[in-house]
C-alpha cells in the first residue's frame, strides 16, 4: 500500500495542481507565495509574483489598504474585481480569500470569469434590444406557452386586441373569449387557428388572416404569423405570435377589386352604348346625305349629344371612383344648395333637415353625388317631385316622394348602363355608388315615408378605430 503523504506534501500537490491562481499572503498583502496559475492569470512568473500584491495589478482609485483590513477582521472575503496585467490587458477575476490558514499567512484564489462576464454582458445587451424591440414594435406581439397560456403582450398588441396586458395574459389562445372570425366570416374553430397549428407541426405559420371582434363591437382583420420556440429537446416550449392589423388594408383590395371590376364593365359599356348612338348618327348622315334633309342632321346631332354625355359620365365616374386620400370638413346644406342650383329642376322643391351638420369629404366628389341623386328624382318622380336631405346618425340621407324604386329593381339600379329613360346613359347612380365607396361609405338604397326612393350613407369605418 502506498504511504500517505504528509500535509505538507498534500498542500504542496493540491497547492500546484489545482487550476484556479492561488497566492499567499503575509498580514501586509504582501505575496510570499503563488502558484504557476496565480502567474498564468496575473500575467508573470510565480516567483515574480513574490513580494507584490494585488494592489500592484488594480487601478489607482481602489483603496487597498482598507480593503485589506476590513478582510483581516473579517476573516473571509469574495467578490469580483478587475485587474491590469503587466501587458495592459485587462482581466475580470472571481476571489475567495480566508485569513489566517496558519499563523501570519492569509490564502487568496482566483478565477479568470472574463469570457463569462463578457458573455454575461453580452446577453444582457440583447435581452434589453430584444425588450426595446418588443415594446416598441409597431405590430402586435404575443407570447403563448406550449399548454396554451398567453404570458406576455406588448403595447401595439393591446391596441390592436383592444384589451390591456393584464386581460390578454388572462387568457389563453384559444379561450372562448376571444371571437375569432374566418375570412369568409364564419367562426373559427380551435384546430384551425395558427398558434394550433405552429404547436401541433412544430413550424411557422405565415400570413394567416383572420378576424376578431373587439370589445367595442368592431371587427378587426388581422394577419398573423406564429413561430414555435423549442426546448433543449426539441419540444415546442413556446409560441411567438406576431399579429398586424390589416383591416384598411382589407378595406383597400376590396376597392380596388371593385374598381378592376368597374373599369371591366367600363370597357363593356364604352363599346356597348357609343356603339349604338355611333351607328345612329352614322345612318342619319347618309340619310341626310342622299336625301338632303335637315330633320336627319337633328337626329344624327342627337345622337352626338348622347355620346358626349355618355362620355361626360363615363370621365366622371373614372374620377369619382378613385379613393379619397385627403379629406376635408364640408358643411352638408352649403354643398346639398350647390348641387340643387346646378341640376334644372323645375318646380321641383328641395327640403333639408335643420339638424343637418358637416361630413368628412371631397367636396367636387359629394357634389357630384347630390347632382346626380337629386336629377335622378327629378327625372324618375317628375317636375313637382320634392327631395329632402337629413342628418342620419353620422351619416345622411337623400329621399323623394316619388313612386319609389321596386325592391327587385333595387340592386341593377346601380349597374352601368341600367337605365329607363330613353336618353338617359345608365351611369348616374353608379357614380354615386363609386363616390360612396371612394369615401368608404356604405349605402343602402330603401323606401321613403309613405313613398318614394330613400338613399342612407354612412361611415363604413369605426371612428374610434380610425381616427
Amino acid at each position: 500500500m502506498a504511504a500517505v503523504p504528509t500535509d505538507d506534501r498534500l498542500f504542496r500537490a493540491m497547492f500546484e495542481g489545482t487550476l484556479d491562481a492561488l497566492l499567499l499572503a503575509d498580514d501586509d498583502g504582501t505575496y510570499i507565495e503563488a502558484n504557476e496559475a496565480a502567474g498564468e492569470l496575473l500575467g508573470c512568473s510565480s516567483d515574480e509574483l513574490v513580494g507584490q500584491s494585488i494592489a500592484d495589478f488594480l487601478s489607482a482609485d481602489v483603496d487597498f489598504e482598507a480593503a485589506w483590513n476590513a478582510f483581516l477582521e473579517k476573516g473571509h472575503a469574495r467578490g469580483q474585481l478587475e485587474i491590469r496585467r503587466p501587458d495592459g490587458t485587462v482581466r475580470t477575476v472571481e476571489f475567495a480569500a480566508s485569513a489566517v490558514i496558519l499563523p501570519g499567512i492569509h490564502l487568496s484564489a482566483l478565477r479568470d470569469v472574463t469570457d463569462r462576464e463578457t458573455d454575461r454582458l453580452e446577453l444582457r445587451r440583447k435581452t434589453d434590444m430584444l425588450t426595446k424591440v418588443f415594446e416598441t414594435s409597431p405590430v402586435g406581439i404575443v407570447v403563448v406557452e406550449a399548454d396554451g397560456q398567453i404570458v406576455d403582450a406588448n403595447q401595439r398588441a393591446e391596441t390592436v386586441l383592444g384589451l390591456t396586458r393584464a386581460e390578454i395574459t388572462d387568457r389563453t389562445y384559444d379561450d372562448d373569449r376571444w371571437r375569432l372570425l374566418s375570412e369568409d366570416g364564419t367562426t373559427l374553430r380551435t384546430p384551425e387557428l395558427p398558434v394550433s397549428t405552429a404547436i401541433e407541426r412544430g413550424e411557422p405559420v405565415f400570413d394567416a388572416e383572420l378576424g376578431i371582434e373587439t370589445p367595442i363591437g368592431d371587427t378587426v382583420w388581422l394577419s398573423v404569423n406564429a413561430a414555435p420556440i423549442h426546448d433543449v429537446d426539441g419540444a415546442v416550449d413556446r409560441i411567438v405570435a406576431v399579429v398586424s392589423d390589416v383591416t384598411d388594408r382589407r378595406e383597400y383590395r376590396r376597392l380596388l377589386e371593385q374598381q378592376n371590376e368597374r373599369l371591366e364593365e367600363y370597357s363593356a359599356t364604352v363599346s356597348h352604348d357609343l356603339r349604338s348612338p355611333l351607328s345612329i348618327a352614322s345612318g342619319w348622315l347618309d340619310v341626310a346625305i342622299e336625301e338632303e334633309s335637315t330633320e336627319s342632321l337633328d337626329k344624327v346631332r342627337d345622337a352626338l349629344d348622347r355620346m358626349g354625355n355618355l362620355i361626360t359620365d363615363l370621365r366622371a365616374l373614372g374620377r369619382y371612383g378613385q379613393t379619397v386620400d385627403d379629406m376635408v370638413e364640408l358643411e352638408l346644406r352649403a354643398l346639398a344648395e350647390a348641387a340643387w342650383a346646378n341640376v334644372e329642376t323645375t318646380d321641383a322643391t328641395l327640403e333639408i333637415d335643420g339638424g343637418l351638420g358637416a361630413i368628412n369629404g371631397d367636396e367636387s366628389r359629394i357634389l357630384q353625388l347630390f347632382e346626380n341623386l337629386f336629377r335622378n328624382a327629378v327625372d324618375h318622380a317628375g317636375p313637382n317631385v320634392t327631395v329632402r336631405l337629413g342628418a342620419l346618425g353620422d351619416g345622411f340621407y337623400v329621399e323623394d316622394d316619388g313612386p319609389g324604386i321596386p325592391a327587385a329593381n333595387r340592386e341593377e339600379v346601380f349597374d352601368f348602363g341600367y337605365s329607363t329613360l330613353e336618353r338617359g346613359t345608365g351611369i348616374g347612380l353608379a357614380i354615386v355608388e363609386a363616390v360612396a365607396d371612394a369615401h368608404g361609405w356604405e349605402f343602402d338604397l330603401t323606401d321613403a315615408d309613405p313613398h318614394g326612393a330613400r338613399f342612407e350613407f354612412r361611415p363604413r369605418w369605426h371612428p374610434d378605430r380610425d381616427g
